[in-house]
């Protein structure tokens, strides 16, 4: 899928099963899509630099203050 455009990772939010935490949730803020799609777009990026790399998994994701933060990666190279 990648590189991603700033369409394609709004589109990627819009098509998630849980996209209705990505909204205002429980007296959550909403989460700041432009830094959800930035790093969307990142990882991509990160594996069309990087040939040896087979597959990044991001879990979880976490929402602090309506701001994405990684908080565990595996990057599984080749």
């Amino acid at each position: 899928m990648a590189p991603l455009s700033d369409d394609d990772a709004n589109d990627i939010m819009s098509d998630i099963k849980g996209k209705k935490i990505l909204d205002a949730f429980r007296g959550k803020p909403a989460v700041d899509r432009g830094i959800l799609a930035d790093i969307l777009k990142a990882v991509g990026r990160i594996g069309l630099e990087n040939e040896q790399i087979k597959e990044i998994d991001i879990n979880p994701l976490k929402l602090v203050d309506g701001k994405p933060v990684a908080v565990d990666a595996l990057v599984v190279l080749e």
